[in-house]
């Protein structure tokens, strides 16, 4: 298994975007996070999720996803009120683990998990996103969802009961499996088709890796933009 990651603060003045991909017990652990746009402590509530997940692969007594997912959201919501004295913080939040038999993870908010087998692109995940359930809803094609105004609005996020839904993903892995996982810094850079092309071209995912960083410093980025790469 390889793995390579890659972040960028863009144009922000600082970056409220938290990864980390690892290799434990055979099996890859990756996750990103990005603090919500608009709300106090983007980045504590960004890294304050990626720590649980760490914490959690090398813990006694592990959580599943889901048990880590609805502690962690109490805990932020502790967080913010009793220490940071504000109403509250969020994040975004995709962590999965990858092995030669399964790829299992959880998702809330609108960063990204992408499957790439076989030559095709496959998503992991749904946008938790107002633009994403207008798609999904056909109330809106791909080619006006470009101009929306209002595509940065996100529906469910991590750090709030009120908006705490997420998904779950589990299925079986191949070899030569590749996945990016991405915020949306990234994927409303890189479109699905450039990232394809590029994995169609490319044998080797460091060339992957470095053809997408290319990609992404060539554009005029409008947010922190991060992205992991992982080959099973």
């Amino acid at each position: 298994m390889n793995y390579y990651k890659y972040t960028n603060k863009g144009p922000r003045e600082k970056n409220e975007d938290s990864l980390y991909v690892d290799v434990h017990h055979n099996s890859v652990f990756a996750s990103i996070a990005d603090g919500v746009g608009g709300l106090p402590h983007g980045e504590v509530a960004s890294n304050y999720v990626i720590g649980r997940f760490v914490n959690n692969i090398t813990a006694e007594n592990k959580l599943s996803f889901k048990e880590l997912l609805i502690k962690t959201n109490k805990e932020l919501e502790k967080l913010a009120k009793d220490e940071l004295n504000v109403n509250f913080i969020a994040t975004t939040f995709s962590g999965l683990y990858a092995n030669s038999k399964k790829i299992k993870g959880i998702h809330i908010g609108d960063s990204r998990v992408i499957l790439i087998r076989d030559g095709a692109i496959r998503n992991l995940t749904t946008d938790h996103s107002e633009l994403g359930r207008l798609i999904r809803e056909k109330k809106i094609t791909q080619k006006e969802s470009k101009n929306y105004i209002r595509k940065n609005i996100i529906e469910y996020v991590l750090g709030n009961t009120e908006y705490f839904k997420f998904m779950e993903f589990d299925i079986e892995s191949k070899p030569n499996d590749r996945l990016i996982i991405s915020t949306d810094g990234f994927h409303e850079s890189i479109t699905d088709e450039i990232i394809l092309r590029i994995s169609n071209k490319y044998k080797s995912l460091k060339e992957v890796h470095r053809r997408l960083i290319i990609e992404v410093e060539n554009r005029v980025l409008r947010d922190n933009t991060s992205f992991i790469c992982i080959e099973i």
